[in-house]
């Protein structure tokens, strides 16, 4: 799928990374049961890290995290599911996240 951001169609150089890989170098989006081990990695690796966050995962869980994030996808399992747009505002406006927000 194309990567929409402010208007145009960007390449997306993001891998979003299950919980049985390991983790590559490169802009990776880790789930957020391997929250701990991309931020333990982080300084060791090269590109950008990113969190997947589902539906019911709680964004408070991020609050310690944040400030080394550079992205969080939001997930919407439904077309309906209004809760990622709840997860993003909170992002922005309880825990001041400025990185990109993906869904």
């Amino acid at each position: 799928m194309p990567l929409l951001k402010n208007g145009q169609i960007q390449d997306d150089t993001w891998v979003v990374v299950s919980e049985q890989d390991t983790l590559p170098s490169g802009d990776i989006l880790v789930p957020l049961s391997q929250l701990d081990a991309g931020i333990a990695q982080k300084n060791g690796r090269e590109g950008r890290l990113g969190v997947v966050l589902a539906s019911g995962d709680e964004v408070e869980s991020l609050r310690n995290f944040v400030s080394q994030l550079d992205a969080v996808e939001v997930v919407f399992p439904v077309f309906r599911d209004g809760r990622g747009f709840t997860q993003a505002r909170s992002l922005r406006e309880h825990l001041r996240f400025t990185g990109d927000i993906r869904a």
